[in-house]
């Protein structure tokens, strides 16, 4: 009893702060339209800051009330169950982007698209990105993730950044030898908000036809315009997760709505309407179970599953 009040209070204070502070939110709003799976159940708050001080005033709250929230940019990459561990998401849609050229290097806001910032690129003949052309990810997002394609990755073009910390709720420049850099993951223990990268000067045209080329190679591999997160499983040292699910035969294979797709043995799609969190989450079970039964190695998720 005494509990329930003391979480409904708070609850009700946030509600209040996020009124006074012109802070756009959603209440008791599915998570699903905001993924790329377009999966997931309710949570209680779907918040939409549109600057860096209705953000920090937010992640302050948050943290005072020891309530846990999860972060999307572009919604890939992750997994919400039909009952999510957080009770608030925020969403940097509304957040002010910006995207410009000064003295040689590029300064974006974390919420663009990778979609909008290879074609400023390739409007300014600023090549050695086309790698990630095609990627459904934010800048933020794909740093965070360190992604990265065809023998590169966001880390090797990446000169600075500027988060909010976490844990002191402060703004934070990053070096980028401030941050350390592995395969699919970053030690960034913030919200990344704005980067600055380097390109080379390069050829309109080379850029347009390398860009191309990536496009279509992902469309002619991956299961483009389906319902997915995205590849499911990181790649090991000698390993390659997809290699090993189509060698067991699993293209195909369903559980519920979930299906391992035909075109890429890495991804699992949405089969249909009828499919649910728990059956995404059921298969990626069953396919570690076989990885481990025949190969005797453990696949890591790539994935977040909140």
């Amino acid at each position: 009893m005494f509990a329930f009040i003391f979480i409904n209070n708070n609850m009700k204070r946030f509600f209040s702060v996020l009124k006074e502070n012109n802070i756009n939110f959603l209440k008791d709003e599915i998570i699903a339209p905001f993924t790329s799976f377009k999966l997931g159940g309710k949570v209680d708050y779907i918040v939409f800051p549109s600057d860096f001080k209705q953000l920090q005033v937010l992640i302050k709250l948050l943290k005072d009330y020891n309530y846990k929230f999860f972060i999307v940019g572009n919604g890939s990459n992750v997994l919400f169950k039909s009952k999510p561990s957080v009770k608030v998401v925020i969403s940097m849609q509304d957040m002010q982007s910006f995207l410009f050229e000064k003295d040689g290097k590029v300064f974006t806001s974390a919420n663009i698209n990778l979609f909008a910032f290879n074609k400023f690129l390739k409007d300014n003949s600023l090549g050695g990105f086309e790698f990630s052309f095609g990627i459904p990810a934010s800048i933020g997002g794909s740093i965070k993730g360190n992604a990265g394609a065809f023998g590169d990755c966001v880390c090797n073009h990446l000169n600075s950044l500027i988060i909010l910390n976490l844990d002191t709720c402060e703004f934070q420049h990053l070096s980028k030898k401030d941050i350390k850099f592995s395969y699919r993951k970053t030690n960034i223990d913030g919200i990344i908000l704005e980067a600055v990268f380097e390109f080379e000067k390069s050829n309109f045209q080379e850029i347009s036809k390398k860009q191309t080329e990536n496009f279509e190679k992902r469309k002619n591999s991956q299961p483009y315009g389906e319902f997915s997160a995205g590849s499911i499983f990181k790649r090991g040292n000698n390993y390659i997760p997809s290699q090993l699910i189509d060698e067991l035969g699993l293209k195909g294979f369903s559980i519920g709505g979930a299906k391992i797709s035909e075109k890429h043995a890495g991804f699992i799609v949405k089969k249909d309407n009828t499919c649910r969190s728990e059956d995404v989450i059921e298969l990626i079970k069953y396919i570690k179970k076989q990885v481990k039964k025949v190969y005797n190695i453990d696949l890591e998720e790539e994935i977040i599953i909140v």
